[in-house]
């Protein structure tokens, strides 16, 4: 009966025009914005301009109503937050007894725009490993039915993209739910710990309302990583001395009945739970149907080889002279990684002077949009002795004891980090942590450039 013709993908601010596709049975449509009316419609074209402001997350809501002034439909739509080209589902299947916590089956559910079959599907409940067999079913292991438990499941796909499903049975839940979960990554400060679940009744609201929690977890950690291109030379030379061997451990793969010796990784000092990922800042014009859209080109790297591709890409100027635009690149690198719901940071590298931009957003307004995510953001510099920037305090990494340093100071950041399960679908920047709470806040500040925040 009703539905958006404007589909708001990408960062979205200033005015645009919202489009309203309507039944017959609709007479009136009242359009909102984060709960703020934004406008009335009662006949065609049914179209309404929509001042989105700065960058920032938003809930747009369009209501129909008949000639009765009944309400008949509604629509919803996330604004500059994440939303993916894949999904994936999970039920709980009969067999077993249920009522004894044996022998209970899952399934995985999943289809994509891109990928017939995923590359791979892993699942944990309560926080442990399952193994996941063919055709996305998981053996649960034998469990207390009165208790909460936390089915994760994440499936990973051959373009890149990655779709995860979440159910929570058992407790106060007689069976399974699809109720809507929401992702809140939390950190603990000082010499807090991020307590269980079961400990954070009344921790989190949103206005007058208390958000029960489901499950806190702590999963993978994920770094995104993003390049000024005033950085190349920087770069350059640190790759020199961060791939120079030290004389232990070095690593040797055999190779036509010889060896080779393999640089370390760049990434050897992280945890090994934690994924890295770049995004390049010269942006590529794309076209779904009638709209068009800048993407930014994207890698992934685990610990072996890959890991140097990575590397380099980094410092490699765009091969078609593109001019980069290093704010929309930050800005997308920290709605993707807002979108995988891990513990996760974004990393901007720098040099002693930014390179030319295009970018049309200004960094203190990505600053927010970042914090808005839920996502913190580091500085680091590849040249000079570090200081003040216009994206915040950067901490000096130029040479190989720096970037090490830096890197556990990464993987301590993230080992503090868990993510917070909430029933309920608020926006990441609504939900506020009760005053009574100490030594655990929101994740999303900006991380401080200083040697001193090891």
């Amino acid at each position: 009966m009703l539905t958006f013709v404007s589909l708001f993908l990408g960062l979205i601010t200033g005015v645009h025009p919202v489009e309203i596709l309507v039944a017959e049975e609709v007479a009136r449509v009242e359009i909102a914005l984060d709960g703020t009316a934004v406008g009335t419609l009662t006949e065609g074209p049914w179209v309404l301009p929509c001042d989105f402001g700065a960058l920032a997350p938003h809930e747009l809501v369009a209501v129909g109503y008949d000639a009765h002034g009944q309400e008949v439909a509604r629509t919803r739509q996330l604004i500059n937050l994440p939303r993916g080209l894949t999904e994936a589902g999970g039920i709980l299947e009969g067999g077993g007894d249920g009522s004894k916590g044996r022998g209970r089956i899952a399934r995985i559910t999943w289809q994509s725009l891109y990928d017939a079959q995923p590359r791979a599907i892993t699942a944990t409940l309560d926080g442990t490993p399952l193994p996941v067999g063919g055709g996305g079913q998981v053996t649960l292991p034998d469990h207390d039915p009165q208790q909460l438990h936390f089915l994760r499941a994440e499936v990973d796909f051959p373009s890149g993209l990655t779709a995860a499903a979440e159910v929570v049975f058992g407790g106060r839940y007689h069976d399974e739910t699809h109720a809507e979960l929401t992702a809140l990554p939390v950190t603990a400060t000082g010499r807090g710990k991020v307590p269980p679940a079961t400990a954070m009744g009344g921790w989190f609201t949103v206005g007058d309302e208390t958000l029960p929690v489901a499950a806190v977890e702590k999963g993978a950690g994920e770094i995104v990583i993003v390049a000024d291109s005033g950085a190349a030379a920087g770069l350059e030379k640190l790759l020199k001395v961060v791939s120079k061997p030290s004389s232990a451990g070095l690593s040797k793969t055999s190779m036509s009945g010889g060896s080779l010796t393999a640089p370390p990784s760049p990434f050897a000092a992280l945890d090994r739970s934690i994924r890295v990922r770049s995004f390049a800042p010269y942006p590529r014009v794309a076209r779904r149907g009638e709209h068009t859209f800048e993407l930014f080109p994207q890698a992934a790297a685990d610990f072996a080889t890959e890991s140097w591709g990575l590397w380099a890409g980094l410092s490699r100027p765009d091969p078609s002279g593109t001019v980069q635009r290093l704010a929309e690149a930050v800005a997308v690198a920290g709605l993707a990684s807002a979108s995988r719901n891990h513990r996760r940071v974004v990393v901007l590298l720098v040099g002693e002077t930014l390179g030319p931009d295009a970018s049309t957003l200004q960094p203190a307004a990505v600053r927010r949009y970042l914090e808005e995510l839920r996502v913190p953001l580091t500085v680091w510099t590849v040249e000079g002795k570090g200081g003040d920037t216009p994206w915040g305090p950067a901490r000096a990494v130029t040479a190989k004891p720096q970037w090490t340093r830096a890197m556990i100071a990464l993987s301590k950041v993230l080992d503090r980090q868990r993510v917070v399960w909430v029933e309920g679908n608020p926006l990441p920047h609504q939900v506020s942590l009760s005053p009574t709470v100490s030594r655990v806040a929101l994740a999303g500040a900006t991380l401080s450039g200083k040697p001193s925040a090891r």
